[in-house]
């Protein structure tokens, strides 16, 4: 996964990415202020590179304002498509994928600073099962993450849209790996965890001149 940052201009393209090419095709781990928000000084850059987090909790948010499908098409219409848990409430079920991948990749952040991860989810596209035994396509999740001290509250990361995109299996590839296990909840989770890992790592840190 690679990162930049863009500013105001290219948040309006992002989002115009979002909802022409969902699901269709790799897109690299991005990031963003919020439209209005300046991008990291130097001083503030050196300060978040100096990052010594313990994750104690995340937080997940999915809006009521997002729209759920269930329609077994290609690509559905939606903010979230989900067919990896039996049928139930879909906001539930991504919040908990979600939350789990990232708990998981927190194990890893044994820092000294207690911090809790608040994430409110804009898109989550898995693959319906028609799309992944035939075609395949690509995981989209797509979320605001905010960092803030566990004790006082206060924000140490401002929140930003981190885009991902992870290839998903199609055809007998998915088969064969849902055989061992390896399900589409499993391959999201794992990736979350890596996603977590890296968006609160030094080396994911843009600063202006």
């Amino acid at each position: 996964m690679r990162i930049r940052r863009i500013g105001v201009t290219g948040m309006a393209l992002l989002a115009l990415g979002m909802s022409l090419g969902a699901c269709s095709g790799p897109r690299v781990v991005s990031r963003a202020a919020e439209p209005g928000m300046a991008l990291l000084s130097r001083e503030e850059g050196a300060a978040v590179s100096m990052r010594d987090y313990k994750v104690v909790d995340v937080r997940v948010n999915v809006p009521e304002s997002l729209t759920v499908s269930e329609a077994n098409s290609l690509i559905p219409q939606a903010d979230i498509v989900w067919h990896g848990d039996p049928y139930g409430d879909r906001r539930v079920q991504v919040a908990t994928v979600i939350r789990d991948g990232m708990m998981a990749g927190a194990q890893n952040l044994e820092g000294a600073r207690p911090v809790i991860v608040e994430i409110e989810v804009v898109r989550f596209h898995a693959l319906t099962p028609r799309a992944r035994y035939t075609v395949g396509g690509n995981h989209n999740i797509d979320f605001w993450m905010t960092v803030r001290d566990a004790e006082s509250g206060e924000v140490l990361e401002p929140r930003r849209l981190v885009d991902t995109d992870l290839p998903a299996y199609g055809g007998t590839r998915a088969v064969e790996a849902e055989a061992k296990g390896e399900t589409q909840k499993v391959r999201i989770q794992t990736f979350m965890a890596e996603v977590l890992q890296q968006e609160l790592g030094a080396q994911a840190v843009g600063v202006t001149g």
